[in-house]
């Protein structure tokens, strides 16, 4: 299979490309040159020097493009950046992960466990919080390599070899499996553009970086780690980051390639009081919960609750990169004109032993 060069590095190179200039002979120069020559030679001295350089650069520039010498123009100030409370980015994320119940596309996958890649075409199903079927198709629509989850398992299965692997949904198993360190619902999550986020945000801050037009907010994790989540000038989330207890960086999750989408119908209040309920009972992170009234002083593009039956529209990332830096893993998902909130059906991520397959059950004791 053909492998793609290295994924490029996540934060932007800030370096400027190098600018190489060819001199180019000037019309009427040799006679302005001479003029100036003979008055210098008439005047002498290191002031009529000084004279002479300036009326050459003078006269080049005049040859140039006949227009009086003007000052630099001033670089015009940046807008002022939009700064937002804690609780107001946090309603935000959560009005986000409300509108976002479930996901149907096509996406290009790049999987790296260290020396190892893996890159396909992939049907993706996503449908929150805990449920991801990413299934590799072949040339003829053959399916090559399958894997589900819901809230209780995870399954792969290998239709050449005939292979079904069977464990409990839990992050060892997923690490054992895919290689990542995450929770199924973390997973999901990210998966979909969304933030994973704990039962209860408490303690969090907020920090503007203006020089990168950005502002960052930052709170606690049950496992005595911190989360940071960066947001762009229009309040969107556009990185994830967990450390652990140590300090050290554990995740890394990378937004870009926004465009806006359109959601599917919004759900009753009841509906999402019912969701939400779910989505808190696993794993201690939240999958569908979302504040009722939109953050005071919220952009115009960013998504607010709408009434019960409406389209609602978001800008969403199509590509979306996991790096994992004690694991060595790296995933990247490039999205292709995904579509939301169709109604998946939970049949879809059980799925059963095929007639004929060997099936392996994984534990946590073996």
């Amino acid at each position: 299979m053909d492998i793609e060069p290295r994924h490029r590095s996540w934060s932007q190179d800030a370096s400027s490309p190098e600018v190489r200039s060819q001199a180019t002979p000037v019309p009427g120069a040799n006679s302005a040159a001479g003029r100036l020559s003979r008055l210098l030679r008439a005047c002498g001295g290191g002031r009529a020097k000084v004279l002479a350089r300036t009326l050459l650069a003078a006269s080049l520039l005049s040859a140039l493009g006949g227009c009086a010498l003007l000052p630099p123009e001033a670089p015009r100030p940046a807008p002022p950046l939009a700064l937002y409370g804690a609780d107001e980015l946090v309603a935000i994320l959560e009005r986000r992960a409300r509108l976002v119940r479930d996901l149907r596309g096509v996406a290009h996958l790049t999987l790296e466990l260290g020396t190892q890649r893996f890159q396909a075409k992939q049907a993706v199903l996503i449908r929150l919080p805990a449920m991801l079927r990413i299934e590799t198709l072949g040339l003829f629509g053959q399916s090559m390599f399958l894997f589900t989850s819901d809230s209780r398992e995870l399954r792969i299965f290998y239709p050449r070899e005939r292979k079904y692997y069977l464990a409990q949904a839990t992050r060892k198993n997923l690490s054992r499996l895919l290689g990542l360190s995450l929770s199924i619902t973390s997973l999901a999550t990210l998966s979909s553009g969304g933030v994973p986020l704990p039962r209860l945000v408490s303690g969090a801050g907020v920090q503007a970086v203006p020089s990168l037009r950005l502002q960052v907010l930052s709170f606690p994790t049950p496992a005595a780690g911190r989360q940071e989540v960066w947001f762009d000038t229009s309040a969107t989330p556009t990185r994830v980051l967990r450390y652990d207890a140590a300090g050290r960086l554990i995740l890394l999750a990378a937004f870009a390639d926004f465009r806006e989408v359109t959601l599917g119908p919004q759900p009753s209040s009841s509906g999402g009081a019912s969701a939400s309920s779910s989505a808190t009972a696993l794993g201690g992170e939240r999958g569908e919960t979302g504040a009722a009234t939109a953050a005071p002083g919220a952009p115009r593009d960013t998504p607010s609750a709408g009434a019960a039956g409406a389209a609602t529209t978001l800008r969403f990332p199509h590509e979306i990169e996991i790096v994992m830096p004690q694991d060595g893993a790296f995933l990247r998902l490039r999205y292709e004109e995904p579509e939301f909130n169709v109604g998946l059906d939970q049949a879809a991520f059980a799925f059963p032993p095929p007639p004929g397959a060997e099936v392996i059950r994984l534990d946590e004791a073996s």
